[in-house]
């Protein structure tokens, strides 16, 4: 559902990503009923092809220390009531993930309008602001590439008092899992 306005065959939303060893899918459903209610891909830098490397040299961009990551890609909520809620559950298993498996640097990218709400997050661009692509089969819309070094990130957070950080350092929320 969360894909509708850019796919009209069901068949077009799983791509090859979705198949590959390095691949890994978060998906939130209601705890009653099992409905599906979100979703974010998960494409690891150090087992294989990650997608934005179909559209920028993003591994000569990197600077050391943030040539291993995790890139998420397809994070989609349809509405609903609890939808902010469900998006900041996947983005914390998100960052869990990524700590638990010794990645400091996320890596996604984002249309314009939610460049200030990832940067609230800490991510920032990546080479500069080099990283601007267009994405053909999501609408030729034009998307930003953004990383976040996670260590900086709880630093700033700690430092600002930023309110969400118990919720997203505490591990635990046992319903927030990867298997």
């Amino acid at each position: 559902a969360g894909y509708k306005k850019y796919f009209s065959d069901l068949a077009q939303i799983s791509d090859k990503f979705d198949s590959q060893e390095n691949c890994v899918l978060l998906l939130a459903t209601d705890e009653c009923t099992d409905e599906p209610l979100g979703t974010i891909r998960l494409l690891r830098s150090d087992c294989g092809q990650t997608e934005i490397e179909d559209f920028l040299p993003v591994r000569k961009m990197l600077d050391a220390p943030y040539e291993n990551f995790v890139e998420a890609t397809r994070l989609s909520v349809p509405h609903h009531e609890l939808s902010t809620s469900i998006k900041f559950a996947l983005k914390k298993t998100y960052y869990h993930y990524c700590l638990a498996n010794g990645f400091n640097t996320l890596l996604l990218w984002v249309r314009y309008p939610a460049v200030r709400e990832y940067r609230a997050w800490h991510f920032f661009d990546i080479n500069g602001g080099s990283g601007v692509f267009s994405h053909p089969t999501l609408g030729g819309n034009e998307h930003r590439a953004m990383i976040c070094d996670i260590r900086r990130a709880v630093e700033n957070w700690q430092a600002e008092g930023n309110p969400y950080l118990p919720f997203l350092i505490d591990e635990s929320y046992t319903n927030l899992r990867f298997d």
